[in-house]
């Protein structure tokens, strides 16, 4: 006869201390997959040349707590109506034969080239990847950090509102500064133009949140307003230029640049999902603005205002 061992069952403290175990090796192993994850699209995002302006708000109401430290990154797009429509038809094909010339001539079509150049460097159509992160520094103030696509850029949150840890808003301010080569068949126009153009942004979002659970366990929906200011600098030095004066072509002398400075008025929306410390997020801000009036050549000028939609998908993890 075959004998067999006897079998005992587990005590209940026993599989308890399984059930945590085996919890802790999940969280850390998705802890270590999301870090691989956001490493490999930093390490991605380096080899990308984009110049859009990080004005993705995607945080809720409420600052990160003192001692606290939150880190993530975000895909956005830049969607700018006014700029579409100064690069739409058949504008490469004008620069192309621009750029191929050996001389540059000054008339209409060229002044439409200028006109995309200059809105596509106030508010440029495309793509951007950031990476954050943020530190709670006292009691409902913290700072943090954003690298978006070699852009640097400075923010602060203060905590305004907070109620039952149900309700929360707060008021922040953002800071960058950029100058930035354009992308494409527009960049050849800047680098045949000597086109240079500084900016430097603050934003300013008022956030309001509701919190999923309390302390916004399981994430948040918020909503708020926006005030920006830009300010912009613009210079061009290009060589053999000219224009037509009385049928006879003249080198052009005197040529654009100068300063200027408009404000922004935004609406913001985001949520975010998940379970303390990994959370997902999907936000939508707008924009409206009046860039101004800029300096073309031949002394023409051009008047630009438009909305712009920043839509955002992105990834949290809270500590």
């Amino acid at each position: 006869m075959i004998s067999y061992p006897p079998v005992t069952c587990v005590p209940k403290t026993d599989k308890n201390v399984v059930v945590l175990h085996g919890l802790r090796i999940f969280l850390f192993y998705m802890k270590t997959k999301l870090c691989l994850v956001i490493l490999s699209l930093l390490l991605y995002s380096l080899f990308l040349s984009n110049c859009t302006a990080p004005r993705n708000v995607i945080h809720s109401g409420k600052v990160t707590s003192k001692g606290k430290v939150k880190f993530g990154g975000n895909y956005s797009f830049n969607i700018p109506t006014e700029t579409n429509k100064e690069i739409f038809g058949s504008l490469k094909d004008a620069v192309d034969k621009t750029i191929n010339r050996d001389s540059i001539i000054v008339d209409t079509t060229f002044n439409k080239q200028i006109r995309a150049l200059t809105m596509y460097s106030l508010d440029p159509v495309g793509h951007n990847i950031d990476f954050y992160v943020r530190y709670g520094l006292i009691k409902n103030l913290d700072i943090g950090y954003t690298w978006a696509s070699g852009v640097h850029v400075l923010d602060t949150r203060y905590q305004i509102l907070n109620k039952a840890d149900k309700f929360y808003g707060s008021i922040g301010l953002q800071y960058s500064s950029q100058s930035y080569e354009l992308p494409s068949y527009l960049g050849k126009l800047q680098s045949l133009l000597k086109y240079e153009i500084k900016r430097k942004d603050i934003l300013i979002p008022f956030i309001l949140s509701n919190s999923f659970g309390e302390k916004e366990k399981y994430g948040s929906f918020a909503y708020g307003l926006c005030f920006g200011r830009t300010w912009v600098v613009f210079d061009y030095a290009p060589n053999l230029i000219y224009e037509t004066v009385s049928g006879v072509l003249q080198e052009v002398n005197d040529v654009p640049h100068g300063k200027n400075s408009y404000n922004t008025y935004g609406l913001i929306f985001n949520l975010r999902a998940g379970y303390k410390p990994f959370y997902a997020l999907i936000g939508l801000s707008t924009y409206y603005q009046n860039y101004g009036k800029y300096t073309l050549f031949k002394n023409e000028y051009a008047d630009f205002s438009g909305f712009t939609f920043v839509p955002n998908l992105g990834v949290q993890i809270s500590f």
